[in-house]
């Protein structure tokens, strides 16, 4: 006869076994630690699914969306994503998120492995321990700066071709990339961060010349044609070159944080820097086409300046209207001896410097530097037999006196000429010259049957120079070489009359008809050599 067991003991088993399992529930949780979530503000949820899309790490999966919502009166949506156990590290304050997308950026593509897989959410751990569970997402992603180096700050008056990771070039090698930019208060420039890799930092010079690298550069001036080509990724993407100031042997590396000026290129970046420029005014009286702001002021091939301004101006004095010119001079470009000559820079020394210089015929004039494009450029140069002038120092913008160009010379002396051709009594000329042929031609037939045999070889040369002078002029609009050849044998027919003449006073018997004598005399037939 068997046993009888009570019926409680029936439990034993399934009881023994829930204990089991929630033991070890709680040891395995115990081991993982607690489920964090985050919660990440992105722009657009483009691509992102709840329980699909994944977050990443290194391209390691260390969580999956939870949730996506959009928030009523907020922008943006707002991404729930539950870490694994093992990136808890994640949840820090400096940690940035940013969705991976097909994308074309100054690095080139990325991304494309989300054509099949779909967005992700990537992310980049930071330094801080300060735990966080809300974060902005980036709108691209950040610019690796883990590594060690130095970070600069920039100026430039415009963007340009640069953006986010554009590369930073020295002697067009890659040495770092831009982090990021802000437009600056009142909207008057844009600052730049960039980011130099060491050990490529210690070539950024405490007076590094920076500059645009990004695109092909054009420019046509009175200067003539400039064509500057960056290398290929830098017109692909953009971007920023460094390099040393001209003559510099010893670099002084820059202290992280420093500051420097962005040139629009190479050759405005290399330039000297300026002093304190000097506001001076030309005006002149010739029209200012070919004359653009921007266009250079030259000294005998220093170039001292730029023009500012070009406008007009009305002369109540004189009731015309001049063209105003203003430009921006930097007089410490003439050299040492400029320098010199001002002593200790006292301004006054430099008045009475200008003032001295205006006095031996220092003029401003307007000059063509460029037939082709047409581009005009302000010439300083000395004049001594230009009228006297003065110039007031004490006034500015300075005004400085200026003569006519070289094309306004040349001009004003055509037009003389043309005023005196113009005055002259051509039709009357005409009608001289007609008569004077006319008296010429009955000359030598009234000749041709006086004369006596001896004299009309001579005769005869000097009509033939006459004949041929007299039909190459008869020509409808006969060249200037034709009108040379005329006169040559107008010269001839004369020369063959005077040594006719000569004859004939030394042998007047000539002009009888019965005198006997068959021999030419010498004259006579040099001359007929002369007229053929």
């Amino acid at each position: 006869m068997g046993r009888n067991w009570p019926r409680a003991a029936i439990w034993i088993v399934p009881l023994a076994a829930a204990a089991f399992f929630v033991a070890w529930g709680v040891a395995l949780l115990g081991q993982r630690g607690p489920t964090i979530t985050i919660t990440i503000a992105f722009a657009t949820a483009d691509g992102l699914e709840a329980g699909r899309s994944t977050l990443r790490l290194r391209n390691v999966e260390v969580g999956r969306v939870t949730r996506v919502r959009a928030l009523r009166g907020q922008p943006g949506v707002r991404v729930d994503v539950r870490l694994n156990a093992d990136a808890h590290a994640l949840a820090s304050a400096d940690t940035r998120f940013w969705v991976v997308r097909p994308r074309i950026g100054p690095g080139g593509i990325s991304g494309l492995d989300t054509l099949l897989s779909g967005a992700y959410i990537a992310a980049a751990l930071g330094r801080s321990r300060e735990p966080r569970t809300g974060f902005a997402g980036l709108d691209a992603p950040p610019v690796d700066e883990d590594g060690n180096g130095r970070r600069y700050l920039l100026h430039a008056s415009s963007l340009g071709s640069v953006g986010v990771g554009a590369p930073v070039y020295h002697r067009r090698a890659r040495v770092g990339q831009v982090t990021g930019y802000t437009l600056d208060a009142g909207g008057r420039g844009v600052s730049i961060a960039v980011f130099i890799a060491a050990p490529f930092d210690r070539y950024v010079d405490a007076d590094a010349r920076w500059w645009q690298a990004g695109g092909v550069g054009l420019q046509l001036d009175a200067g003539g044609m400039k064509l500057g080509t960056p290398s290929l990724a830098a017109m692909l993407a953009g971007g920023l070159a460094f390099a040393a100031p001209p003559g510099r042997t010893t670099i002084v590396a820059a202290p992280d944080g420093a500051r420097f000026r962005v040139a629009d290129d190479e050759i405005d970046a290399m330039r000297t820097p300026n002093a304190p420029a000097a506001p001076v005014v030309m005006r002149f009286d010739r029209s200012l086409r070919g004359l653009d702001v921007g266009a250079p002021v030259d000294f005998r091939g220093i170039e001292l300046g730029t023009v500012t301004a070009v406008g007009t101006e009305y002369d109540a004095r004189r009731g015309s209207v001049t063209m105003r010119v203003t430009m921006a001079l930097y007089p410490d470009r003439l050299g040492q001896r400029y320098r010199d000559a001002l002593g200790n820079g006292d301004t006054d020394a430099g008045k009475a410097l200008l003032r001295t210089l205006v006095a031996r015929g220092l003029r401003g004039q307007l000059r063509v530097g460029n037939l082709i494009a047409n581009r005009s450029y302000v010439a300083l140069d000395m004049f001594p037999n230009a009228p006297p002038a003065s110039v007031d120092t004490d006034r500015l913008p300075i005004a400085l006196p200026t003569v006519p160009g070289t094309l306004d010379v040349l001009r004003v002396h055509i037009a003389d000429i043309a005023g005196t051709l113009s005055r002259m009594p051509l039709d009357r000329m005409g009608v001289r010259v007609d008569a004077a042929l006319a008296n010429t031609r009955a000359l030598f037939a009234q000749l041709d049957t006086e004369l006596a045999p001896q004299a009309r070889d001579a005769l005869g040369a000097a009509r033939h120079a006459f004949t041929t002078a007299q039909a190459i002029l008869g020509q409808e609009d006969a060249p200037a070489s034709s009108v040379r050849r005329a006169l040559a044998q107008f010269t001839r027919t004369s020369s063959a009359l005077r040594a006719l003449a000569a004859d004939l006073e030394q042998h007047p018997e000539w002009l009888l008809r019965g005198a006997a004598s068959d021999t030419p005399p010498a004259d006579a037939s040099r001359a007929n050599r002369d007229g053929h």
